[in-house]
């Protein structure tokens, strides 16, 4: 993550390693029990738990030890956009779709939920894709 980059950069890679050691020992954890009930579903679900749960280890690490403050509503509004997503994941798998077709829906809805919630700044897509937006 971001924030686990910056505390390797200010030489703190010993937090870096203690938030990956607690991921790692949750992610097992959940993957125990929920991979024999949910499958792959089980399997993604936990690895989005561990994921969640590292970045915000790693912002708490970066505000306590190095005193930056990462826009709360930043984050607020990534983790927003992350549960949306993660609903409609869920709903659409209810309904029975193909995996791969409910994959690119939450795709759509995530890279769309990017730029409505103002998250990824449209000048640096014109620089990923130029050409695209006048």
């Amino acid at each position: 993550t971001v924030f686990a980059t910056m505390l390797a950069a200010n030489n703190r890679q010993l937090l870096t390693t203690r938030n990956s050691g607690i991921c790692a020992v949750f992610n097992i954890v959940l993957n125990f029990g929920l991979i024999p009930k949910y499958g792959f579903m089980g399997a993604a679900a936990a690895t989005l738990a561990t994921e969640v749960l590292l970045t915000v280890l790693s912002y708490l690490a970066v505000f306590n030890r190095l005193g930056e403050r990462i826009c709360p509503a930043y984050m607020a509004k990534f983790l927003v956009l992350t549960l949306f997503v993660l609903c409609v994941n869920i709903v659409f798998q209810i309904f029975g779709l193909s995996i791969y077709i409910v994959s690119f829906i939450s795709f759509l809805c995530f890279v769309g939920g990017l730029f409505f919630l103002n998250l990824f700044e449209v000048s640096l897509f014109k620089q990923l894709f130029p050409g695209t937006i006048r």
